[in-house]
């Protein structure tokens, strides 16, 4: 009988394509879980660190495979 995937939800303000520290540190978190064979989600803003977003970011999408969830949020 197969196991059921670790799952793994990351919340993080910033993440990718988001450029800050933050971003990119949860980003390769993420992404590395992934690699290892765990399903994993995360929630982070529809903005960006530095205010300067240049086309509005999916609500959703999935990004080597971590299927990333956008919701809006204040910059406080």
């Amino acid at each position: 009988m197969p196991e059921d995937p670790v799952r793994i939800l990351l919340l993080n303000h910033y993440y990718w394509p988001d450029v800050s520290g933050n971003a990119q540190y949860g980003t390769q978190l993420a992404e590395d879980l992934a690699r290892a064979g765990m399903e994993v989600h995360t929630i982070a803003s529809v903005g960006d660190y530095l205010g300067e977003s240049r086309t509005p970011l999916p609500r959703e999408e999935t990004h080597n495979g971590v299927v990333i969830h956008r919701v809006p949020v204040t910059n406080f």
